[in-house]
C-alpha cells in the first residue's frame, strides 16, 4: 500500500519541479494578473524591488504592496526549481516606472533620466 502510494508521488513532484523551472515567469505573471495594482506607478519613487518565486531580488513592484506581492509570487513557484542568486556589481538591480507599472531592471541597462 505505502509504495502504491510513493511512487506516483515522487513522479508527479519530478514532473512538476522538471518543468516548472520554465515557468518561473508564469508564476510572476499569475500575480501581476490577479492583483495588477500591486504593481502600478506614477513615478519611480512609488516603486520598489522585489523578490522573484526563487527569492531574487529583481522584480519591480509598488512599495506598498512589497510584502503582498512577494508572497503570492512564493506561494504561486512553491515548486520551482530554482539556481542561486549571484550577487555581483553585474546582478545589481534597480526600479523604474514605465508606463505605470513599476518594472525591475538590471542597473546597467536602467535607462537614465534628464532632469
Amino acid at each position: 500500500m505505502l509504495k502504491t502510494f510513493i511512487l506516483p508521488t515522487v513522479f508527479l513532484i519530478c514532473v512538476a519541479v522538471s518543468g516548472a523551472y520554465a515557468a518561473d515567469d508564469d508564476v510572476m505573471q499569475k500575480c501581476q494578473g490577479k492583483h495588477p495594482e500591486w504593481y502600478q506607478c506614477v513615478t519611480d519613487d512609488d516603486c520598489t524591488i522585489s523578490q522573484d518565486p526563487c527569492g531574487w531580488p529583481v522584480l519591480g513592484v509598488n512599495k506598498f504592496h512589497k510584502e503582498r506581492s512577494e508572497i503570492c509570487t512564493r506561494q504561486a513557484g512553491a515548486f520551482i526549481d530554482c539556481p542561486m542568486w549571484k550577487d555581483t556589481p553585474e546582478n545589481k538591480m534597480t526600479v523604474k516606472c514605465q508606463k505605470g507599472v513599476c518594472t525591475g531592471l538590471k542597473a546597467s541597462e536602467a535607462p537614465t533620466s534628464v532632469q
